[in-house]
């Protein structure tokens, strides 16, 4: 069975400048070309789930297939992680989905044989975020008021871990289940909570509810179901890791910079300078 990657793309929060950026799809268009061109590079088949818009932006990249799953996602924009976990509800179990801006460069990162061996696949496990804890506070309180107590009882405000989800694949159907169901709860209480929802509409602060219904949760069910988790990066170790498997994820708004993005197209037109190329002209059409 080939490696079978996943990108997921939601036009609604780059289209609403998430963390107070602008022209995102431009950036997006780069990355995601990258992203494409590495994994067809390993011999991976990757396919595209998105909305019409997004289709427009990425459906000239060399997708397997593309399927318009989020076009009609009623999620609040500050939730850009639903675009991924709607992407993971209709994706077969084996499938492995990656973000737009990881890059995955050597064929045995990420093998079948690695993802047969575990239930879960991550990027890698984090630690004493204070922000998210905040925010997890928030999201229990929003719970306690809903009276989700089976959910409150998983998300423990005493674990202070998460996961990076940059990298994530199920190989274990009850998991995926309990995560996506949880992640869609979460989500109903959080936006149905007055004090949730007037930080929400705030545009002075940095959101992590999304991060809450997403990595921490997602460690909360793994170590409730006391899953076989593989992590692609230890967290002790995790740049040494990420030279040592040529693997690359650009995290938060650093990949809109002006440098970061420059290095970004540096790499694609050293790997396919037709995709390169083609890219120039694309993004024409979004300045």
């Amino acid at each position: 069975m080939n490696l079978r990657l996943c990108h997921s793309y939601w036009s609604k929060p780059a289209q609403k400048s998430r963390w107070g950026v602008a022209e995102q799809v431009i950036s997006n268009i780069w990355m995601a070309a990258t992203s494409v061109s590495f994994s067809k590079k390993i011999g991976a088949k990757i396919v595209l789930h998105t909305d019409y818009d997004g289709k427009e932006a990425l459906g000239w990249l060399p997708y397997d297939e593309i399927f318009l799953t989020l076009e009609n996602s009623a999620f609040h924009p500050a939730f850009w992680a639903s675009g991924k976990t709607l992407a993971q509800e209709v994706e077969p179990t084996g499938s492995i989905h990656i973000d737009l801006d990881v890059f995955i460069k050597r064929s045995n990162t990420i093998c079948n044989t690695l993802l047969n061996e575990c239930d879960l696949i991550v990027q890698s496990e984090e630690f004493g975020r204070e922000i998210y804890h905040e925010h997890l506070k928030l999201v229990r309180n929003a719970l306690t008021k809903s009276r989700n107590t089976e959910l409150l009882s998983l998300l423990d405000l005493s674990r202070d871990t998460a996961y990076n989800c940059g990298v994530i694949g199920f190989n274990c159907k009850k998991l995926k289940h309990l995560f996506i169901k949880g992640y869609f709860d979460i989500y109903q209480s959080v936006i149905l909570d007055n004090v949730c929802l007037e930080r929400i509409n705030s545009k002075n602060e940095e959101l992590c509810f999304d991060l809450v219904a997403e990595q921490y949760w997602l460690k909360s069910i793994a170590f409730s179901e006391k899953a076989k988790v593989y992590s692609l990066l230890s967290q002790e170790n995790e740049q040494r890791d990420a030279v040592e498997k040529h693997y690359t994820h650009i995290i938060g708004k650093a990949k809109y910079e002006d440098d970061i993005q420059g290095k970004v197209k540096e790499l694609l037109m050293q790997i396919d300078m037709n995709l390169y190329q083609k890219c120039i002209e694309i993004t024409k059409n979004y300045i």
